[in-house]
């Protein structure tokens, strides 16, 4: 087993709940996760935070985070 693959996704669990205000919802429950931890293909639904050495990304209620095959995080509204 790749042990860089290994912490990765260990790195892609939860770090913590923060509590984060959205107009949509307002108050909500955020989870938060490493962005090292999110490799090509993985998906997660908002109320998300992102976290990286350089920069936060926040993926409100309503959206949808997507890796693309390039490691770019792609965010769509989510389909009503």
């Amino acid at each position: 087993l790749d042990l860089a693959r290994a912490q990765a996704k260990k790195a892609a669990g939860p770090l913590v709940t923060r509590p984060v205000y959205f107009k949509e919802t307002k108050l909500a429950a955020c989870e938060v996760v490493a962005r090292d931890g999110l490799t090509p293909g993985a998906g997660r639904s908002g109320p998300l935070i992102v976290e990286a050495p350089d920069t936060t990304i926040v993926v409100p209620p309503g959206w949808r985070l997507h890796v693309d095959a390039g490691s770019l995080i792609v965010l769509e509204r989510a389909h009503a």
